[in-house]
């Protein structure tokens, strides 16, 4: 289990990836041990590219059908 602050920090990162995809269309949270999806991806409807890769997901939310511009996902190692 990740500390309180580590957590924080994770968050923080994801939210600066967050805001990098709005232009870039392409979001990468590989290797970031993450145990599920934050919501505010599945808000993301340019984003072209998601990549997942590398943490612990086992279940993807129904909204993953809101990203209705992505042609890539990449969800091996979880």
């Amino acid at each position: 289990t990740l500390s309180t602050s580590k957590k924080v920090k994770l968050h923080n990162t994801i939210d600066t990836l967050i805001e990098k995809s709005k232009t870039t269309f392409s979001l990468h949270l590989c290797s970031l041990n993450l145990d599920f999806v934050f919501p505010e991806i599945y808000k993301l409807l340019a984003l072209k590219r998601l990549d997942l890769s590398e943490n612990n997901i086992v279940k993807l939310s129904p909204d993953i059908g809101n990203l209705i511009n992505l042609k890539q996902l990449w969800l091996n190692n979880n």
